[in-house]
C-alpha cells in the first residue's frame, strides 16, 4: 500500500459542494488540484499522527496526536474566548491551578507595567477580572471534589462523621 495513491476524498464530493453549498460551477483540473492538495495533507497530518503514538510506545492514535500533526501541518486555530473557556475547564485540577496562579500574575504585571507606562487603569476593568478570576478559582474548588480518574461528572459522596452509635 505504500505506493497506492490514496484517496480520503472522492471527486464528486468537491464538485457537489462548489456546486450545491458555493453556488458556483467549477473546472474538473480545479477539483482535481484541489483534491490532490487536501489528500496530501491529510496522509502527512495521518502520518505524523501516526509517528506520534509510535513515540509514545502506543499503537493507537489518540486526539493529542492528531491535534499536533494538524497544528504543526496546518497551522493552528484561533478558539473565540468562550472555546478558550472550554479547554481550559477540560484540564485537571492541578492545571487549573496553574493557570489560574499564572492569571494572577498577569494581572498583577500588567498592572505595574500600566502604571509604570502611566497608563491609568479603571477599578472595573479590575474588578471584572478579578469576579472571572474568583470564577475560575470556584471551578476548581468544585473539580477538586470530583472523583479522581472519573469523567469529572460524578462527584464524590462525602460522609458526615458520627460520634459514636446515637441508636441503643
Amino acid at each position: 500500500m505504500p505506493n497506492k495513491k490514496v484517496e480520503f476524498i472522492r471527486f464528486n464530493t468537491i464538485k457537489e459542494y462548489i456546486n450545491d453549498i458555493l453556488q458556483m460551477r467549477s473546472s474538473d483540473s480545479a477539483v482535481k488540484k484541489s483534491l490532490s492538495e487536501f489528500d496530501f495533507a491529510i496522509e502527512a497530518v495521518l502520518k505524523e499522527a501516526g509517528e506520534l503514538a509510535k513515540e509514545d510506545k502506543r499503537n493507537t492514535v489518540m486526539d493529542q496526536d492528531i491535534i499536533s500533526a494538524i497544528e504543526k501541518h496546518l497551522g493552528k486555530r484561533h478558539l473565540t474566548w468562550q472555546e478558550t473557556a472550554e479547554e481550559i475547564i477540560r484540564q485537571n485540577p492541578a492545571d487549573l491551578g496553574k493557570i489560574s496562579k499564572a492569571i494572577k500574575d498577569y494581572i498583577e504585571e500588567d498592572q505595574e507595567r500600566r502604571s509604570m507606562a502611566g497608563e491609568n487603569i479603571t477599578i472595573n476593568q479590575v474588578k471584572g477580572l478579578e469576579d472571572r478570576l474568583k470564577k475560575i478559582e470556584n471551578y476548581i474548588k468544585a473539580v477538586e471534589g470530583l472523583t479522581p480518574g472519573s469523567d469529572r461528572t460524578s462527584p464524590i459522596i462525602k460522609a458526615s462523621k458520627k460520634e459514636g452509635n446515637t441508636e441503643k
